[in-house]
């Protein structure tokens, strides 16, 4: 039983530590949104002040970050699209976008980056209304490491704890099971303390006849 419990620990040890060891790659792109250049110069300055509320930056972001545009992109990089991560959110205090994609390699995070945005544009822009989108940064040379998902990493855990808790019910179990037996056998089967005790001489003198 000891052997069992420590093969199981050893065997959550290796998952946990491969889990840690592994990890992804994360590119990322910056986007701007800008009043259209066709708006007169009185425009302007009402179109930023709209801008800056932060709602028209908000929705293009929502578009960016569906999973809709995934599959292209894994095609893109000749990955499964299980594999990829998309993300998109607002840089605080400006009128920028960050959309992000992790993958298993940088490679493929910055191939399936640069082909999401492009499947995601034509529709962000649409819902900009007289605003224009504008890369300012590219995926290229922009992928890093990154750890495992928190996600992930709480699955392995767990998956780590319930083959260490089955290792210790399983010793637990078998020392309750060795036990009785070993007691039953200690217990001797005495013999019968009146049934062998040897019977003493008949005394007393014999009758004599009249």
């Amino acid at each position: 039983m000891a052997g069992l419990l420590g093969a199981l620990v050893a065997a959550a040890l290796t998952l946990l530590i491969a889990t840690v060891s592994s990890h992804n790659h994360r590119a990322q792109m910056e986007l701007a949104m800008l009043p259209s250049s066709v708006l007169t110069p009185q425009e302007v300055p009402s179109f930023w002040e709209a801008l800056n509320q932060g709602q028209v930056t908000r929705t293009a972001v929502e578009v960016f970050g569906q999973r809709r545009w995934v599959p292209a992109a894994a095609a893109a990089a000749g990955v499964p699209a299980s594999s990829l991560a998309l993300d998109a959110g607002v840089v605080p205090n400006t009128t920028l976008m960050r959309v992000t994609m992790e993958a298993g390699s940088a490679l493929a995070a910055e191939r399936a980056l640069t082909a999401a945005v492009q499947q995601a544009l034509p529709l962000a822009q649409q819902v900009s209304g007289p605003f224009t989108i504008l890369a300012i940064q590219g995926a290229e040379g922009t992928a890093v490491p990154v750890g495992p998902p928190v996600r992930q990493l709480v699955i392995v855990l767990a998956a780590g704890g319930f083959l260490v808790g089955a290792g210790i019910a399983s010793l637990v179990m078998g020392r309750s099971t060795v036990a009785p037996a070993a007691q039953s056998r200690k217990a001797p089967a005495g013999p019968s303390a009146t049934a062998d005790q040897p019977r003493g001489p008949v005394t007393g003198s014999p009758s004599t006849p009249s």
